[in-house]
């Protein structure tokens, strides 16, 4: 149960780094997220990059590896100036 909490809270930082620490419009690989968080599994990684893309937060920019993803949503938004909002799973 240790091991879910802890793979939950890696994917929640992981999250809210994204979230408040990425500027609209800036792209970023997934090499550069795991300069950031070396101990994110590459599972944790593509879940958390999946359901942004999902909630229209972030997009990719081409395919395999060369993909980049940029974050969309504004600078403004309350989720990128909070992280997640609350109630909001």
């Amino acid at each position: 149960d240790n091991v879910k909490k802890d793979i939950s809270f890696k994917g929640e930082a992981l999250e809210k780094y994204i979230l408040t620490q990425i500027s609209c419009g800036t792209t970023f690989t997934k090499e550069d997220i795991r300069k950031k968080y070396p101990d994110v599994s590459e599972s944790t990684l593509n879940r958390v990059l999946t359901r942004l893309k999902e909630e229209g937060i972030i997009e990719i920019i081409g395919i395999g590896r060369s993909a980049r993803w940029i974050k969309i949503i504004p600078d403004d938004d309350p989720r990128a100036l909070f992280g997640k909002l609350h109630g909001n799973n």
